[in-house]
């Protein structure tokens, strides 16, 4: 009698080879993809992080060195504003050109060339006084009209500051008529009591020297300079020189876009206050660093697909391979077909399943061969018992017959006689 069928038992009605394939799939595809895909997710997120933390660096680097030139350009202007001689020669009234020139050649001259020699990221460094006995020329121009209506001039005659850094599209004092993008430290000359003339120091930075320091980060980051107004000054790869539609460009910032872009403010002194610099990673490091770690997934995912994938075949094999042909052999028995399995079974349980079989069909045929023989002995001696009975009632038979053959002959033999008497 069949027993009651549990829900659970549907398993048993699975075939053996889909089960082994859902074993594959499930405990050991699945997982191994999902940890690979894990672990390129965490590799990822660890190259990102890394790359992330090296590009920081290269950017902090960069504002640091920035920070280095206009800090001493900022120096530079406290000395020279810390100058009272200097100042109150600028303070003179030349009563003529030639009076003017001699200051010039004595003092004047070599005060700004000292500093613009001695450091290359200086392009340009002057004064401008509203002394009216000054010759426009060299490092000292007087202020005009259209000076005074320039962006640097606004910006620093309008506000408290004593030192701004700013930029802005202007002249080239040397060379008027060009008209260039400037990236200038102006410093109010106003340290001292009862000065009657107004005098700015201009100390104009050489872009390319700027510029240079993005070139060191090249490989790695894209620079954008920044001033106040969120306005393009400089990049690493395109220079303002020369005025174009491109100068000074708006950037448009939008923070509800996620960016990989660092920013970087300049520093936290009044006169860096807005200015930044933002640093844009190239695509090809990164993509690089990232092509590597999923070139390290991907050899890493197929090691760990292949080597289970082929022990899984063999182990797979074997089970079905002997669990088939038992499977073959019981059915025979069915059949009334006893033959054993002629293969090397195996230790495992498997193997002994197939021991068992074989020492059963062994013992089933014994056990045929033995009823056999007994019923052949048991109707052998059957027959001889009939044999016998037959032959015992052929001995038994034959004098009856005889006894009753002569009786008769008697018989008529005296019936015979008895009808010759009377004669």
């Amino acid at each position: 009698m069949k027993g009651k069928r549990k829900p659970s038992a549907i398993v048993n009605d699975i075939p053996l080879k889909y089960k082994f394939l859902f074993i594959y799939l499930l405990c050991v595809l699945v997982p191994i993809l999902s940890i690979n895909g894990l672990f390129y997710v965490q590799i990822s997120r660890n190259v990102d992080t890394r790359e992330r933390e090296n590009l920081e660096i290269s950017v902090d680097r960069v504002v640091y060195d920035l920070m280095q030139i206009v800090n001493e350009c900022v120096a530079i202007s406290n000395t020279v504003a810390a100058d009272r001689a200097y100042n109150e020669i600028m303070d003179v009234a030349y009563p003529d050109n030639e009076a003017y020139y001699d200051a010039y050649s004595d003092v004047l001259r070599d005060k700004m060339w000292q500093y613009s020699n001695l450091h290359s990221y200086i392009y340009w460094m002057g004064v401008y006084t509203t002394n009216p006995t000054f010759q426009n020329g060299g490092s000292y121009f007087m202020l005009s009209d259209n000076d005074k209506k320039s962006e640097w001039y606004r910006k620093i005659s309008s506000g408290s500051d004593k030192v701004l850094l700013t930029s802005y599209q202007g002249t080239n004092p040397l060379n008027p008529p060009q008209q260039e993008v400037f990236v200038s430290l102006i410093r109010k000359l106003d340290n001292f009591s009862g000065q009657p003339y107004h005098k700015y120091l201009r100390i104009d930075l050489r872009l390319n020297n700027v510029q240079g320091l993005f070139q060191k980060e090249r490989d790695y980051l894209q620079f954008k300079l920044l001033d106040e107004q969120n306005r393009v000054v400089l990049e690493s790869d395109h220079s303002f020189y020369s005025m174009d539609k491109n100068a000074l460009l708006k950037v448009d910032t939008d923070d509800s876009q996620p960016s990989k872009q660092i920013v970087r403010t300049l520093g936290s002194a009044g006169y860096t206050e807005g200015w930044r610099l933002i640093g844009t990673p190239e695509g090809s490091k990164s993509n690089g660093e990232m092509s590597h770690a999923l070139r390290i997934s991907l050899i890493f995912a197929v090691l760990t697909i292949i080597i289970p994938t082929l022990l899984m075949i063999v182990i797979l094999q074997s089970y079905n391979l002997r669990v088939r042909l038992l499977y073959k052999h019981m059915k025979l028995v069915k059949y009334e077909q006893f033959e054993n399995i002629d293969m090397y079974e195996g230790k495992d349980e498997i193997g002994g399943l197939i021991r068992s079989f074989n020492l059963m069909t062994e013992k089933i045929r014994n056990l045929i061969n033995d009823v056999y023989k007994l019923e052949i002995q048991k109707k052998d001696l059957e027959l001889e018992q009939v044999r016998a009975e037959l032959n015992y009632l052929e001995s038994q038979v034959d004098p009856h017959f005889l006894f009753n053959t002569l009786n008769a002959i008697l018989v008529i033999c005296k019936k015979s006689s008895m009808k010759r008497s009377p004669m």
